[in-house]
């Protein structure tokens, strides 16, 4: 069997969409006749699939373990028996050790992962050495931007085609938020060590365009994020008893922002198309002072909820028994190529609402050809769609879902891990 080495920072049982996606292409790539073999830092707790169905090659993360320390989901919390000034200081030297490690990551070119390229090196030439295992294919996702360094040194080293898998563009992001010399030596570097790469894969048509002012002569694929087949939900799963819309994910204010749905729910409820004992907003993610805020101003305290971080099986299993599921863009022509990792919503098998957004946007073309929901610009058209969910709701249908099952299936990570594998054939054959 083939080998690819496969670079990422994410191979955990986290949500995160890296995580989510690397972990479901690899899971089905042996069945196209590759075998992984992942190269990533150590990972705190179980790897995303048992380590006697995958190689795995790990290696020391210092400041990776650093940032969850002293992350904002470990801000410490008064404990029981200590005093007022002892937690106080305590969450001072938190405070400290967060904008430290904020201030570092300005100068960390590409990202903070910069300090495992040379230990990733080092792990896998030792593993070639030990093992006398040769790989035929390099395979690099980002973000972050570090696996394409390491791919490109490993690339040096062994002549193999590499493929470099953007989910995130580099120095051509719309959401790039340093200043115009960082981009310059962003550029610079993504510039140097793309040259080097036999294919980029992207997850839409609109990002691959995005990367022509850096006037690379590297053939570009476009291969969509998607969904495990392993999610999709059972017909008899349980429904929440009200109307429930949920969202997965964390929101930018201004930008990926709920107010038009808001607004649209205030208005049947107000105009008592929906009794407001009968619905709810669910949002699963990072919680939000702004967000509780919002929800006060359209007057729909008891209506929206914050539930805040959970785990991928939470996840899954809130998209499962809600009756809607949201997405929330940002209405820019910046924004025509994001996808968002909101396309695992399709195992869910439950109508889709992608709320604001620009003029034209992957998921318009996605929705028609799949016939799972729709793209609502304006309040009125979102209150619109959620009116016919709710009647369907209250007539004892379940969750209104017309999704067309063969169109669906082309976004399984079976059939993605597949078009991958292809790619690595014909690049292997055109050598």
């Amino acid at each position: 069997m083939k080998k690819v080495l496969v670079i990422s920072t994410y191979f955990t049982t986290d949500a995160s969409i890296g995580s989510v996606r690397v972990r479901s292409i690899v899971k089905y790539l042996k069945s196209y006749g590759w075998e992984p073999i992942i190269l990533s830092p150590k990972i705190p707790g179980e790897p995303a699939l048992p380590r006697d169905t995958v190689t795995i090659l790990e290696y020391p993360d210092y400041y990776g373990a650093l940032r969850r320390r002293f992350s904002k989901r470990s801000t410490p919390k008064p404990a029981g028996g200590k005093s007022h000034a002892k937690v106080s200081f305590r969450a001072i030297l938190f405070q400290f050790a967060q904008f430290l490690l904020k201030i570092t990551n300005v100068f960390l070119v590409p990202d903070y992962s910069i300090f495992w390229l040379l230990p990733a090196v080092r792990a896998f030439v030792r593993f070639q050495r030990t093992s006398g295992m040769k790989i035929d294919a390099i395979f690099s996702s980002s973000n972050p931007k570090t696996p394409h360094l390491i791919a490109w040194r490993i690339k040096k080293k062994t002549r193999v085609p590499w493929v470099a898998e953007y989910r995130d563009l580099w120095s051509t992001d719309s959401y790039y938020s340093h200043g115009a010399i960082r981009r310059a030596i962003d550029r610079c570097i993504e510039k140097a060590s793309l040259r080097c790469t036999d294919r980029m894969v992207f997850m839409s048509r609109p990002s691959a365009v995005q990367m022509e002012p850096l006037q690379l002569s590297v053939p570009r694929e476009v291969i969509p994020l998607g969904f495990d087949p392993d999610d999709v939900t059972a017909s008899n799963q349980k429904l929440a008893e009200k109307f429930t819309l949920s969202y997965t994910g964390n929101l930018i204010p201004g930008k990926r922002d709920p107010s038009s749905l808001f607004e649209a729910v205030r208005s049947l409820i107000q105009e008592k198309k929906i009794p407001k004992e009968d619905i709810e907003i669910r949002f699963y993610g990072k919680p939000d002072t702004w967000l509780e805020e919002k929800i006060n101003n359209f007057q729909l305290e008891g209506v929206a909820r914050q539930y805040g971080y959970v785990d991928r099986a939470t996840a899954l299993r809130a998209q499962r028994e809600s009756h809607v599921l949201l997405i929330f863009l940002w209405n820019d022509p910046l924004e025509a190529g994001t996808v968002t990792g909101k396309l695992e919503y399709l195992a869910a098998r439950r109508p889709i609402v992608v709320c604001n957004g620009p003029a034209e946007n992957v998921w318009q073309e996605m929705l028609r050809e799949t016939r799972v929901g729709t793209y609502a610009r304006t309040a009125d058209e979102i209150a619109t769609f959620l009116l016919h969910a709710y009647h369907h709701y209250k007539k004892g249908g379940g969750a209104w879902y017309e999704g067309d099952a063969e169109a669906v299936g082309r976004y399984s990570y079976r059939s993605i891990a597949g078009q991958i594998a292809r790619l690595f054939d014909s690049l292997i054959l055109s050598r």
